[in-house]
């Protein structure tokens, strides 16, 4: 009868070297192979070369809470007993071939155990390269989730983690190996295992579907097991945290309502300002902080030693790699010089204010105030401001682009407006960028005539049909340079130019809001979708958020503010960041308060 040879078998299964063959086998005597080698009546094969020995499972290194099968391949010669060593002392003794051996690891301490094997062949003693056998019998174990056990105000998009006591097998972990609940509804999510293997990291697929307020509860599946096959652990106690619907920052006092950035790695930015006497007289300072971690960092301080910084106006952008570019208005010497507008950007160590100060357009009595700064794609900062222009109150707006050197006007062949006053008296130009740079701003006129928004054409400023009047607008530009407004009427409206018909169409439906309402502010989410707010004083000020969901109004965030009002002619700062959260920033009487939408 004609079988194959088991030794061979298991030399092909291993993946030996191409020379070695599988061959067929009559219990006769040996014979030559094809390729010149030869097999002998006892099963080994030898390939003409010089003696050798391996051990040819397990590999190294491996794993194993319970049996290990040990195969040992003798090579160029034939041998009878193979002896094994475990941490270089005989430990079993092989016959054959084959040279098989089962090893219950059951009995065996925990630890590392370095298998050789050596025969004699031909006369000459060999010895193989050394393998390694993890014994591990401890059940891998959570030492740490994040969020933590019992957290409260937990972010929505914050990280959730879960690291192990030991590396785990990848082949235990999928997307169901961690399940999450808010409320009683599942959360679809997706689970990644880090490279080392011993932390995994669980992304929520959708977190604009959620319902907030929630309580989260994680499980983790006893399924994960560590790399010799013992089951995780339970968790224990449950891992439990919530989400809140909005997570009030710690209070910052203010003497001025603050400006709001939010970098690419969702820590706000902001202008606050406080108040101090000089020479007799109250003076308001413009500084910058940066929240980190859980904190107000206000290392940053004030970008000029100059005071007074505040008192007609300041604003605040990011740059590419979010750092704060500032703009504010300075009397210097203090209350004797001339108004200008400065501008200072911080270098990640300190302030650079060697940007020349913006003039009056008009003359030195015209007052420069209420600057807008916004960063262009080239990391450059583009400022506009509102200037008197004749007899009080007709004020006009002025732009002008750093270069790298110098400041360049946008003004065209007049202002802004060609000498239209804004309407009133804290209104100034709200300046954005499209996506090449080009600026463009929300105005109104006085009187009642109406509001709108100008564009920067390369030479000159064109004016949009007019809006309804009684508000400045804050111009929202898509990632196609088409600007949005939330425009004001008995209800709220968001409209999105058309540059076709040079006319601005509804693109939602109307919000329905309270009969009392006022200052509305309107922001673009990464996907386009408008996110709108708005003060409410129908029963004290309060402020009012809503997202479009692409058929309707989303208004669970609600009316809300920290227990005082807000003043109630403060426009809320509205932000919504890379991620998707929305940024809300409001002062309170003497304080100031952040908030965010997990």
């Amino acid at each position: 009868m004609r079988y194959l040879s088991l030794w061979a078998i298991a030399m092909f299964l291993m993946g030996c070297p191409t020379r070695a063959r599988v061959v067929s086998h009559d219990g006769g005597d040996g014979g030559t192979n094809s390729d010149g080698s030869t097999t002998g009546d006892d099963g080994s094969i030898d390939e003409g070369g010089s003696p050798s020995i391996a051990i040819v499972a397990p590999a190294t290194m491996t794993f194993a809470n319970a049996n290990v099968t040990i195969q040992v391949r003798v090579s160029g010669g034939s041998a009878t007993r193979v002896q094994l060593l475990r941490n270089d002392v005989a430990w079993q003794e092989l016959s054959g071939p084959p040279f098989q051996f089962t090893w219950d690891t059951t009995p065996a301490p925990d630890g590392d155990y370095v298998l050789t094997a050596s025969a004699t062949i031909g006369g000459k003693g060999v010895t193989s390269a050394p393998v390694t056998v993890s014994v591990d019998h401890t059940p891998p174990k959570v030492t740490e989730v994040i969020p933590a056990r019992g957290s409260a105000s937990v972010d929505v998009a914050a990280p959730i983690k879960v690291t192990f006591s030991e590396p785990v097998l990848a082949s235990t972990v999928s997307n169901s190996s961690v399940n999450l609940t808010a409320g009683t509804a599942a959360v679809p999510s997706t689970v990644a295992l880090a490279s080392d293997q011993t932390s995994l990291m669980v992304t929520i697929s959708d977190s604009k579907s959620l319902v907030l307020p929630a309580n989260f509860v994680a499980t983790v599946a006893p399924t994960i097991t560590d790399r010799a096959g013992n089951a995780l652990a339970p968790l224990d106690p449950a891992w439990t945290w919530t989400v809140p619907a909005w997570i009030n920052l710690p209070p910052l006092a203010t003497q001025m309502p603050p400006r709001l950035a939010v970098d690419a790695a969702g820590r706000p930015v902001l202008i606050y300002v406080t108040s101090d006497t000089v020479n007799g007289n109250g003076v308001f300072n413009v500084q910058v902080a940066r929240f980190d971690s859980a904190a107000w960092d206000l290392s940053m301080g004030a970008p000029t030693a100059n005071v007074d910084t505040a008192r007609n106006g300041y604003s605040i952008a990011l740059d590419s790699k979010g750092q704060p570019v500032m703009a504010w208005t300075a009397s210097v010497p203090a209350f004797s010089g001339p108004l200008k507008v400065y501008v200072g950007a911080w270098t990640g160590s300190g302030w650079n204010t060697q940007f020349p100060p913006l003039d009056a357009i008009n003359s030195p009595s015209t007052d420069p105030t209420l600057p807008s700064v916004r960063v262009d794609p080239s990391d450059r900062p583009v400022v506009a401001w509102r200037e008197q222009t004749g007899s009080f109150p007709t004020y006009d707006a002025f732009a002008t682009r750093w270069d790298g050197t110098m400041w360049n006007r946008l003004n065209g062949s007049m202002g802004f407006m060609g000498g239209a006053g804004f309407s009133q008296l804290l209104d100034g130009p709200q300046l954005v960028l499209d996506a090449q740079g080009n600026p463009l701003f929300g105005w109104s006129e006085g009187n009642g005539v109406g509001t709108g928004v100008s564009f920067w054409t390369g030479t000159d400023w064109v004016r949009s049909q007019t809006l309804l009047p009684g508000y400045t607008p804050y111009p929202a530009v898509d990632a196609a340079g088409t600007p949005w407004v939330a425009v004001k009427s008995t209800d709220l409206h968001v409209v999105r130019w058309d540059r076709n018909m040079l006319n601005w169409p509804e693109a939602t439906s109307a919000l329905t809001t309270s009969s009392a309402w006022s200052a509305p502010r309107i922001a673009l989410s990464p996907d386009g979708a408008p996110v709108v707010a708005w003060l409410d004083t129908s029963a004290g000020v309060r402020i009012g958020v809503a997202r479009w969901t692409g058929t309707a109004w989303d208004t669970r965030f609600g009316l809300f503010n920290a227990g005082q009002n807000p003043l109630n002619n403060i426009v809320p700062e509205l932000v919504v960041d890379a991620r998707g959260k929305i940024w809300v920033a409001w002062k309170e009487g003497t304080g100031r308060r952040t908030t965010e939408r997990p």
